[in-house]
C-alpha cells in the first residue's frame, strides 16, 4: 500500500504489513535483509519501520488489522521502473550508461548467502533508476530469504539448515541478466574479487547482528533469541561460506 508519511521530507512510502500472519516473519526478514544489504553497499530504496494510522484505513474501507503493528516501508520514487518493464523497451545504447554490472553480481551472491528463493528470471525484484543519464539497479523485496518461499508460508524453520536455492532461482540464470552482463568486460575479474571479499562482507553483518535484532518491534511476536541463534549459526559458519562461494563461482563461470 502506498502512503504519505509525516516524516520531515513528506515522502511517499510503500508499506508491507503483517498480512495478519503472526509471528510477522515476512517483516523480520525484510528488516534483516535490508540491514545486511546496507552493509554490503547494495543499492536499495530507503526503508523504515512505519506506523499506519488505522483511522485513515477505515475511511478507505481497508481492514486496519494487518497494519495495527509497525510495518516495513520503502521510500517510493516515481521514476523507477521494474526490471522486466524496462528491458521490454530498452535498447543497446542504455548499456553505455549502465552502472549496475557490479551490483547485479553482488546481489546474485547476496541472494545465495541469504537463501533468497524469490529473485529469478520470472521475478527479478529489481528496480531501474536513472539519473544524470546514468542507470543503476536497486534490489527490493526480501521476504523469502532464509529458504522461506511461499511454499512453506514464509515460516523460518530454526531447526533446519541453510540450503542453496535451486540453480534456476538466481539472477545469474536469467536470460536478460546474462544478456546485460555479457557487456561487462571485467565480470570475470570482479567475480573473483567478490569471492575474495565475501568473508569480509559477511563479517560486517556478523558484527552488526545484535544491533539489527535490537530494532525488531515486540509487536511482531518474534522469538528474537531463537531467530538470532539460527541466523548466527547458519549464515556465518565456514562450511556455508565455502558452499556459497563455490556455487557463485559455478554460476558465474557459465556467463558469456
Amino acid at each position: 500500500m502506498q502512503i504519505l508519511c509525516n516524516d520531515p521530507s513528506m515522502k511517499l512510502w510503500i508499506v508491507k504489513s503483517s498480512r495478519n500472519e503472526m509471528p510477522a516473519y515476512r517483516l523480520i526478514k525484510e528488516l534483516i535483509a535490508y540491514r545486511f544489504a546496507e552493509l554490503w553497499a547494495i543499492k536499495q530504496p530507503i526503508a523504515a519501520l512505519i506506523e499506519v494510522n488505522p483511522e485513515h484505513l477505515k475511511a478507505l474501507d481497508i481492514d486496519p488489522t494487518p497494519y495495527s503493528i509497525p510495518c516495513f516501508g520503502s521510500q517510493w520514487r516515481p521514476h523507477r521502473l521494474d526490471w522486466d518493464k524496462f528491458m521490454a523497451f530498452s535498447d543497446k545504447p542504455f548499456i553505455k550508461n549502465f552502472d549496475g554490472f557490479e551490483d547485479l553480481l553482488k546481489i546474485a551472491l547476496f541472494d545465495l548467502w541469504t537463501g533468497n528463493e524469490d529473485r529469478f528470471a520470472e521475478n527479478h525484484n529489481l528496480l531501474i533508476e536513472s539519473s544524470n543519464r546514468r542507470t543503476a539497479i536497486l534490489a527490493i523485496d526480501h521476504e523469502a530469504i532464509l529458504n522461506s518461499s511461499n511454499s512453506n508460508h514464509n515460516v523460518i524453520y530454526t531447526d533446519s539448515k541453510m540450503m542453496l536455492p535451486e540453480t534456476y532461482f538466481n539472477l545469474l540464470s536469467s536470460n536478460s541478466i546474462e544478456h546485460v552482463l555479457s557487456q561487462f568486460k571485467e565480470k570475470r575479474q570482479y567475480c573473483k574479487f567478490l569471492v575474495q571479499e565475501f568473508p569480509n562482507l559477511i563479517e560486517k553483518c556478523s558484527a552488526n547482528l545484535k544491533s539489527i535484532f535490537e530494532e525488531i518491534p515486540t509487536e511482531w511476536g518474534i522469538n528474537s533469541d531463537e531467530i538470532f541463534e539460527y541466523v548466527q549459526r547458519e549464515l556465518f559458519k565456514d562450511s556455508w561460506i565455502e558452499t556459497v562461494s563455490e556455487q557463485f563461482t559455478t554460476l558465474a563461470s557459465r556467463l558469456k
